[in-house]
């Protein structure tokens, strides 16, 4: 008889690197375990396998939510109050897996106390103070953020000490040392899926264009990546960008207009592409450029690196380690990465080398490693639990 697991996510639905990793993490457990997924918000499996490149089914698992009022005020709100409604979303789960008694549980959004030990998987750890920019917004003001983050897992009745003692593992050794430095224990690193079906474009026929993917947010930077090429034009290399995704915040998208319009000739916003169009385009693309510092793992530069481009990023945070710790690839600040993308433009071998090196560094990044070695470690916390 199957072990019986249940799979915690407050949602599948895309965009997010989160539910992009729990949808796979969904895939790679459905047929080794009796796998029930616990969510909040409901599922569209067609939507997930569209945005996602999975291919789950009715059929596949037993679908629960937990109960539902909270959190659809919650998702009325203005505000988005994600950690009030991950410190419920725990609370409601406490209820179920005491009802259903699992062999094992496991969730993907960093860390949590749901009644029993568990597997948290660690984007960033959701307890390390002070919290990072990027997760700041114009409401978060000074000790008000610690405070209501604070009530929040008062409220739910959640124990650090209990979310600590999970088993854990980390998206990145950048995100594992961080979690270290919150919890004094470092986790193993178990790389997020980065889903294939790219296009096979050989080198020479892919445009000499820059492609900046994710999601169009003030963490992302894009005006960095603008300037940082300016100054590789000016250097004689007209160089194209190209900022591929859906924007998050129309304070920012308004903010990036004007420098949108001033450099029309050059910049130009593709917007959201589905998974099929954004596979051809990253594939048709010969480079990539990332300009977030600190980014937990980056998987827009996983997902262009397997699509042969030669992707440059700043040398702190989880791209660092998608390109291989590559020096020729990494960067401080502007004028070194427009140093570094000078370097490369400039010799063509170097390119087409540098191309094949990214093809060879993807294979660490695929979803069938991500799946084998999730479910190896819930089939050894049943062991133990059986044992």
């Amino acid at each position: 008889m199957r072990a019986r697991v249940i799979l915690l996510q407050p949602g599948l639905g895309p965009p997010g690197g989160g539910e992009c990793v729990a949808a796979w993490a969904v895939q790679g457990l459905r047929e080794r375990f009796e796998l029930t997924v616990l969510t909040a918000d409901p599922v569209d499996l067609a939507a997930v396998n569209r945005h996602y490149g999975t291919d789950l089914r009715d059929g596949d698992f037993r679908h629960l939510r937990v109960p539902g009022g909270a959190h659809t005020l919650l998702r009325r709100m203005p505000l988005r109050m994600a950690m009030l409604r991950l410190a419920l979303f725990q609370r409601a789960a406490r209820e179920v897996i005491e009802r259903e008694q699992p062999d094992a549980v496991v969730g993907c959004f960093n860390e949590m106390d749901v009644g029993r030990r568990a597997l948290q998987y660690i984007h960033y750890p959701a307890l390390l103070e002070p919290r990072p920019e990027a997760d700041l917004r114009w409401y978060h003001i000074g000790v008000l953020v610690a405070l209501y983050r604070g009530l929040a897992w008062r409220i739910a009745g959640i124990s650090r000490t209990r979310a600590i003692a999970n088993e854990a593992v980390a998206n990145s050794a950048f995100v594992a040392d961080l979690y270290a430095e919150a919890h004094g224990v470092k986790p193993d690193v178990v790389y997020p899926p980065v889903p294939g079906g790219f296009p096979d474009v050989p080198w020479s026929r892919r445009e000499p264009r820059f492609v900046i993917a994710g999601r169009v947010a003030p963490e992302k930077r894009v005006e960095v990546a603008i300037r940082v090429l300016e100054r590789v034009r000016a250097a004689g290399h007209p160089v194209t960008l190209h900022v591929v995704g859906p924007s998050d915040g129309r304070a920012y998208g308004r903010s990036l207009a004007p420098l949108y319009a001033r450099h029309a000739g050059w910049v130009r916003c593709e917007g959201p592409l589905s998974r099929e169009a954004m596979a051809r385009f990253f594939a048709e693309s010969r480079f990539g450029i990332h300009a977030m510092e600190g980014e937990h793992f980056g998987i827009a530069v996983a997902e262009m690196q397997r699509a042969g481009c030669v992707v440059f990023a700043p040398e702190r945070g989880g791209p660092a380690e998608i390109l291989g710790a590559d020096s020729r690839l990494l960067y401080r600040n502007e004028a070194e990465a427009a140093s570094r993308i000078t370097r490369v433009l400039a010799d063509p071998a170097l390119q087409e080398r540098m191309h094949r090196e990214s093809l060879e560094r993807a294979r660490r990044f695929g979803t069938q490693r991500f799946m084998s070695e999730l479910a190896d470690r819930l089939g050894g916390m049943v062991v133990s639990a059986r044992t």
